[in-house]
This record gives structure tokens, sequence and C-alpha cells, in this order.
């Protein structure tokens, strides 16, 4: 078995087809669920989707005398750290990790796994990151490292209040349409660009995103009465900005009365199909849980299992540790010490990609 790049258009065809079969329930035309017709349609989503926006994506698959036995993809970002997200680490998103059914058992997983660390060391990344099954990826060097927070409105508690009543509050929500993604991505690096933890997003990031909506996860966005946009959530992963409590208002009035044909980001149905509460993803702490917070009950829930979802390990120790050097600057003077000196790391090796100890 060997793990690389798929070399020729046909390998890329399989890649595709393989990533179809796992995903989208297909399994080749031989009792699929819709035949070859319907996973060359979902081949072809699945390459536009990892292919568009000006993202660098690399694609590995393993490979035994010829045959694809698994595949995986890995995804170049930059992930903001430290005091207004200073710190930028280079981060190597691993997704879409698959072994076909009839290779599985056969260590395919591990060698995919085994080759994104190796990748993700002589790439010069600084950090690995995945959402995991649970129970997997820890034995790769994979831990926890964040959460998830939804913000969760009943539509009753919204009911209950009166709409934003004061001259210029008129918000008008409609679907974002192709030339809405500078507008959305203002609103993204307000309320998301210098948080810890959130990713660089860029103008061609943004438009592929849009572009890529389909009903069930499209984008809503709230401008004022001047048409200038003061929202948006999308609908599926349930991301959400508002500036303002009648932009926030408008959105979540919109869902409720709006409900996507596949539920969207809901938590629950009432009657007649009518969703029973709404769930947004925004950061604790960030002016969309305030604008939230400060107008309508709110439920915030934090879902955790250990060794799953959000993880990450180191990929190239020494890229990592110059990556937080500026956080480590911010941090440092804001405590405001006027002592001087050397500070030393001391960073254990790393036996799954021969990296030896630093200091």
């Amino acid at each position: 078995m060997v793990v690389r790049a798929p070399e020729t258009g046909a390998e890329e065809d399989e890649f595709y087809r393989a990533t179809a079969r796992v995903f989208d329930g297909g399994d080749g035309g031989d009792g699929g669920a819709g035949g070859e017709d319907a996973l060359r349609e979902a081949a072809g989503r699945w390459r536009q989707r990892l292919t568009g926006g000006g993202r660098r994506v690399h694609r590995r698959a393993a490979f035994s005398g010829g045959a694809l036995l698994g595949s995986c993809v890995v995804y170049e970002r930059l992930l903001r750290l430290g005091p207004g997200g200073v710190a930028q680490l280079r981060t190597a998103c691993i997704g879409a990790v698959l072994s076909l059914p009839e290779h599985r058992r056969q260590g395919v997983g591990s060698a995919l796994m085994r080759d994104a660390v190796r990748f993700g060391a002589d790439g010069g990344f600084a950090l690995l990151l995945l959402s995991g099954v649970p129970d997997y990826y820890h034995r790769f060097g994979f831990v926890d490292v964040m959460e998830r927070a939804g913000h969760v409105v009943d539509r009753a508690d919204l009911d209950a209040l009166d709409p934003p009543g004061r001259a210029g509050d008129e918000m008008r929500v409609e679907t974002a349409a192709d030339g809405a993604a500078r507008a959305l991505l203002a609103l993204y690096e307000r309320h998301y660009g210098a948080r810890p933890g959130g990713f660089q997003r860029t103008l061609d990031d943004q438009e592929r995103r849009l572009r890529a909506a389909d009903a069930g996860a499209r984008y809503l966005i709230a401008s004022d009465a001047r048409g200038r946009p003061r929202g948006y959530v999308k609908l599926g992963s349930g991301e959400a900005a508002a500036d303002t409590w009648p932009a926030a208002w408008a959105l979540l009035r919109h869902q409720f009365d709006h409900p996507p044909a596949g539920g969207g980001a809901l938590s629950g149905q009432g009657g007649q199909g009518a969703p029973a509460s709404v769930t947004w993803q925004a950061p604790p702490g960030s002016a969309t849980h305030y604008v939230l917070a400060d107008n309508v009950r709110l439920r915030t829930e934090h879902r955790s299992q250990p060794r799953a979802g959000w993880l990450a390990r180191p990929a190239h120790v020494p890229t990592l540790v110059r990556s937080f050097l500026p956080a480590f600057r911010a941090r440092w003077r804001d405590t405001g010490m006027a002592w001087r000196g050397t500070i030393e790391l001391r960073v254990g090796g790393d036996a799954a990609t021969g990296q030896r100890s630093h200091t």
C-alpha cells in the first residue's frame, strides 16, 4: 500500500467517485440508491466543491496494485490565535477521510493518517486540525482542542417580543445573491476575524461558499433601510453575525416563518412543520452573542465528547512555536512586566514524524 496524490486523470476521477460513494451513499451502480448516473453527478459536485474558490487543496489516496483503497483531502488555512488574532498558524485541515467498504479493516485509515501527519511535517505546517469520529484519531497524536457553542432561541420567546420599533430599524431579509460575497466577508471579519480560533477567510473563499450554497444551506442577509448589510445567517451550519438587535430579530423571524425544506439550523419542530427553535453558531462573548443575550431569552449549549469533534496536533514543531511568537509578545506586553531576559521553551520530540526535541 502506498499513499500519494492521484497522478492521472483516471485516478482523479476515481478519487471523486470514491468520495461520492462513501459520503453521498452511492455504490457505483451495483445496488446503490441512484445508480451510475447519480454517482457521476455526485462525483462532479465533489470535484467542484474541492477545487473551487482559490484555496489550496491537496488530495491524498491509498493505492495498492493500482486500485484506490481510500482517500482524504488536506486544506490549507490560516488559524488566528492570540489577542485580536495576532498570530496566524498555517494549518492543514484534514477532511473527507474514507476507506472504501470493500477495503475496510485493512489499515487504510491508519495509512492515510500517518501520511497526513508526515505531510504536515514535511510541508512546514504549524498545526493539523480535523473534526473526527470518537476514539480513533487520538492514536495519531490528536487531542481535543475546542468546542462549538450553539445559541438557541425558542420560537415562543421570540413571539413574546414586540418587533424593534425605532425609526430606521426596518430590515429587509433576502437570500444573498452572487454579488453579496464582499458584504458577507465584511460581516464575517467584524464578528469572527479577530477572534482567537477563527480562520482567515478571503474574498475568493467567500465567493466559493456563496456559489456552493444550495437551498438548505443558503445565506440569508439582513439590510437596513439604507441598504447596508447588518447581519447574516448561513442555513444548515447556523453560522451567524448580527451588528444590531433589529438585524438579529429580522433574521430569526425569517427563519421561524420560512423554514428551509431540509430543516436548516433548527433544533426542533413545532406544529405544521414550524421550527420550535433556531440555533445560531457564534463565539461565546462575541458581539453577536451579546446582541442575542441582551434582547431575548437565550440558551447556550456546549456539547462535548472526549476524543471526538475538533481535534488537533502539532505538525512541524519549530514552525508552530514561531507562529505563536506574535501572540506570546502581545500577552507579554499586556502583563506590563518590566523584567527582561531569556525565556527557554523545551519541546519533546515527535516519534510519529521523526522530529527531535527542540529548545
